[in-house]
């Protein structure tokens, strides 16, 4: 007796994942919800770097409530949570997006200075997250605000 895998005649749909570097063929099941490291200078024990995560299928129409949502979700789970500053950011039309600058404290000794933008687009959420030490929140604050500002969806 043998046994073989039954083909399917009609196998379902594949999608095809691409980037500038690579590209990948994924299942129907399988969702590309891709994350982006952008590594900066390294200062008082902190790695400075930006992420960029993208969350595809997002049903929110407004960036203002969901980036709220999210800053509440925060406050909830950072210990020692303080709010900074938060705000629409224009960027270049027709996108707007939301910022928030926070500190908290993994550890009683110290405090982790973080920024994040959220950006709604097509049903796609991107989330620019940068973190800092106090020193460095002082001093790389401004380029990373230019940073931030250049963010564009191509």
């Amino acid at each position: 007796m043998v046994f073989r895998k039954k083909q399917n005649p009609n196998p379902p749909a594949r999608k095809m994942l691409e980037d500038s570097r690579f590209s990948m063929d994924l299942p129907p099941e399988w969702e590309e919800q891709a994350s982006y490291l952008i590594v900066g200078p390294e200062q008082d024990g902190i790695q400075h770097d930006i992420t960029v995560q993208l969350e595809h299928n997002v049903e929110a129409s407004d960036i203002v409530s969901l980036a709220q949502q999210r800053i509440r979700e925060l406050s909830r789970n950072l210990e020692a949570f303080q709010g900074l500053s938060h705000g629409i950011v224009e960027l270049k039309p027709p996108y707007n997006a939301y910022q928030v600058a926070y500190k908290w404290a993994p550890e009683k000794t110290r405090e982790v200075y973080q920024r994040m933008m959220f950006v709604l687009a097509n049903h796609t959420v991107y989330t620019l997250t940068v973190t800092f030490s106090k020193k460095m929140f002082e001093r790389l604050g401004p380029r990373v605000e230019d940073i931030f500002r250049s963010f564009s969806i191509v």
